[in-house]
């Protein structure tokens, strides 16, 4: 949708995509996989390419952009492409909540930082790589979607809040890692406050639209 919206097409080719054409690397690629997160074992759990893999996708492209188009015209390419970077839910709620539903503040806390980590150090290696320009998409309020609701809600509202605030303290340290980013030399980084914006949505809907009740009946089979 944002691809389409920027009108540099209407999909994001996979770069694993069988049917990816050469021409297409020149606008742009996605290296991502559904269901992987910054922690390993998260990708591993789940079935899908680890982090450290998708960067080893994205140096291979570049030397097939570089065999395309040339040395210089391809780290033009890279340095002025824009790399969204959108991952941790599956890491706070399919991996490390799921095996550790008794953990406490301090545990979780270790954890965030863990991932906080990692995506910095991933950042760092995508830099190297002539990566300048990201953008890092925040979490949602993870404590109200479905499977935090099933497992831990119980709250009046059915959502579980410390999981709330975990996304929000995460996305805190999310914002002071781009910050970091926009203060090294070439390098340009913004953040999309997805928190904020869902909950609003999920608070007063009926400010987004036509409101639909659903009962909790109907997904208790499903869940």
């Amino acid at each position: 949708m944002l691809a389409d919206k920027l009108g540099i097409m209407r999909t994001i080719p996979g770069f694993l995509d069988p049917a990816l054409k050469l021409g297409q690397l020149r606008k742009g690629v996605s290296f991502a996989s559904a269901g992987s997160g910054y922690d390993d074992i998260t990708a591993t759990t789940l079935s899908a390419l680890p982090f450290r893999r998708q960067l080893w996708h994205f140096w291979r492209y570049k030397l097939l952009i570089r065999a395309l188009l040339g040395p210089r015209r391809a780290e033009r390419i890279v340095n002025r492409a824009t790399f969204i970077i959108s991952a941790g839910t599956n890491d706070m709620l399919l991996n490390y909540i799921a095996s550790n539903r008794s953990a406490g503040p301090i545990a979780m806390l270790r954890y965030k930082n863990h991932l906080i980590a990692r995506l910095s150090n991933y950042t760092q290696v995508m830099r190297m790589l002539g990566a300048r320009r990201f953008v890092f998409v925040g979490l949602p309020p993870i404590g109200c979607l479905p499977i935090a609701r099933t497992l831990l809600g119980r709250d009046p509202d059915g959502c579980d809040s410390d999981l709330n605030q975990l996304a929000a303290s995460f996305n805190s340290r999310l914002i002071q890692l781009s910050n970091f980013v926009n203060y090294q030399p070439r390098m340009r980084s913004a953040y999309i406050d997805t928190y904020t914006i869902i909950r609003a949505a999920t608070d007063n809907p009926q400010n987004y639209g036509s409101v639909f009740h659903i009962s909790s009946e109907y997904c208790q089979d499903v869940l």
